[in-house]
């Protein structure tokens, strides 16, 4: 394979020179072929009066190659891993993460660590339910080598400030809504109130411009503790919602009996059912039953095709028709 080079070019230009074009026309040689004739150019290129350690420890840093304009170039990448090369004490080694080693070894690997947790962070909320945080990290010790990463949660959370919220306080998620009051949209101010609609994120903070027919995602992910649903416990952590029991602690399992007690056995509640089958005045209405206040878990159910209509309501007016 022959190589010109320039008589008046320093003598390790004209190597790097020489191993960067056996590299390029060997380029379509199986990996481990080329490997061995790197190393074997090497070995031929260099002459008396010159370290041939220099240029093959430098091939594990940094590999140049010769151009089409015979410039000598780098884009300061090392060569591949395993490619061989040599020092002082190694006579045979291969490139392993920038460094010649030994031949068939390379460094041992050390699998990552957690190192201890963090203090419990400020909690989220001061009443109403929150959530506090805790951090540790893979440094006891850190990976090397090719070890592994640790596994498992890097972060965790609890409950906080799980007392209710003193009555007629403000709901959290409206609150972050008023926050922008203050804060000009598209040039205008507008009065923010809580949209919660269908199509958006239950963990978006997505606000309605009071008197207008828009709304708009003020932010990605509401503060963590916030209520994912008006009617539900879960709460919004990292802009995902997280299951919380009825006793207000994150992941519990606590429900609610069929009394609406958390954790109870549904002993301190009575079940009253009956039927309606009596004929009704044409035209007229007819009170069916008296829903007792604090009832839960109603069901009025039509358990045969009817003509007339069951209807609800309130202190002598109709609230709602089925």
């Amino acid at each position: 394979m022959a190589v010109v080079v320039n008589p008046g070019l320093d003598r390790s230009v004209q190597l790097k020179f020489r191993l960067c074009e056996e590299a390029m026309l060997l380029w379509r040689v199986s990996v481990e072929t080329l490997k061995d004739l790197l190393h074997s150019a090497l070995l031929q290129v260099i002459t008396r009066g010159h370290k041939k350690t220099d240029f093959l420890v430098e091939v594990c840093r940094e590999l140049w190659c010769l151009s089409k304009s015979n410039r000598c170039v780098t884009n300061s990448i090392p060569a591949a891993e395993g490619t061989l090369c040599q020092t002082g004490s190694i006579e045979k080694g291969w490139c392993y993460q920038g460094e010649c080693v030994a031949f068939g070894t390379w460094p041992h690997s050390v699998d990552g660590g957690w190192g201890p947790w963090t203090q419990w962070g400020e909690c989220s909320r001061t009443c109403g339910g929150g959530v506090s945080s805790s951090m540790r990290h893979c440094d006891s010790p850190a990976p090397s080598g090719g070890g592994k990463y640790c596994l498992g949660e890097r972060k965790r959370y609890r409950s906080c400030s799980t007392d209710p919220c003193p009555a007629g306080a403000q709901d959290f998620r409206e609150k972050q809504c008023a926050d922008f009051d203050s804060m000009p949209f598209r040039g205008k101010y507008y009065g923010w109130k809580p949209y919660t609609g269908g199509g958006v994120k239950p963990c978006a903070l997505n606000c309605l411009a009071e008197g207008y027919n828009f709304y708009t995602e003020r932010s990605p992910a509401v503060i963590d503790g916030t209520r994912c649903h008006a009617d539900s416990l879960d709460i919004c952590i990292n802009g995902e919602c997280k299951h919380v029991g009825c006793d207000n602690i994150l992941g519990s399992d606590a429900r609610e009996d069929i009394c609406r007690v958390c954790g109870g056995d549904g002993s301190t509640c009575e079940t009253i059912k009956g039927l309606f089958n009596d004929s009704l005045p044409r035209g007229g209405y007819m009170e069916v039953v008296q829903i007792p206040k604090g009832s839960v878990h109603i069901e009025v159910r039509e358990v045969a095709m009817s003509k007339n209509y069951i209807g609800e309501c309130s202190v002598g007016f109709f609230k709602h028709w089925f």
